[in-house]
């Protein structure tokens, strides 16, 4: 659920916030643009800025900066099958408060938000030790679903999950993962197979 405000003045908003309808979690996006404004009438924005409140204290719980992507044929980095192709590419994406469930419902979101603006439920990322170098989110990420190419390191962060372990500081600092993407196409009917059911048709 989105809270469509333009500026997170959270203060003089926190009566509305109690009211018993609003749950107790509440996501509100600002869009971003090229021009360094946060907001524009005059251009489309290059990206999305997700912020997670606690509607009771009016904290702030976490954020995801995304934004989504065209890759052309020749890229195949995070969807080794499909090209060219369109992705929901989560930039950054940091929980202020662990173990609370609040990162799961940043996935949630970027995958509703991957199918709303286009990429038909494709997401992408890097999983870096550039916030936290002793407990990277690597393993995290797996456990949302998130796999990367080498199938290696997919047994290593399984085997993380399976054994409480974090991951290894010789292990890859910055790892391209995705979630897997499987198209849903209509099953095409043969000729044959048409005129088949026709006559079979006939004969009821």
């Amino acid at each position: 659920m989105f809270l469509n405000i333009c500026m997170g003045n959270l203060n003089s908003s926190y009566l509305f916030y109690q009211h018993r309808d609003i749950p107790n979690k509440l996501f509100y996006r600002q869009e971003m643009y090229n021009t360094g404004q946060t907001f524009a009438t005059d251009c489309s924005p290059v990206g999305y800025k997700y912020h997670l409140l606690d509607t009771k204290t009016g904290k702030q719980l976490g954020e995801m900066e995304a934004r989504p992507v065209l890759y052309n044929i020749g890229n195949r980095a995070f969807y080794p099958q499909v090209a060219p192709y369109k992705s929901f590419e989560i930039d950054y994406l940091k929980s202020n408060v662990r173990d609370k469930g609040n990162g799961s419902k940043f996935i949630t979101l970027a995958k509703n938000e991957s199918k709303a603006l286009g990429c038909k439920g494709r997401v992408h990322l890097i999983a870096s030790r550039a916030y936290d170098y002793d407990r990277p989110p690597h393993v995290f990420y797996k456990k949302m679903g998130f796999v990367s190419n080498s199938s290696k390191m997919n047994k290593y962060l399984d085997k993380c999950i399976k054994f409480g372990l974090n991951v290894g500081q010789s292990k890859s600092n910055s790892l391209k993962m995705y979630l897997p993407y499987t198209p849903t196409e209509t099953p095409k009917v043969s000729t044959f197979g048409k005129l088949f059911k026709f006559f079979k048709g006939l004969k009821k």
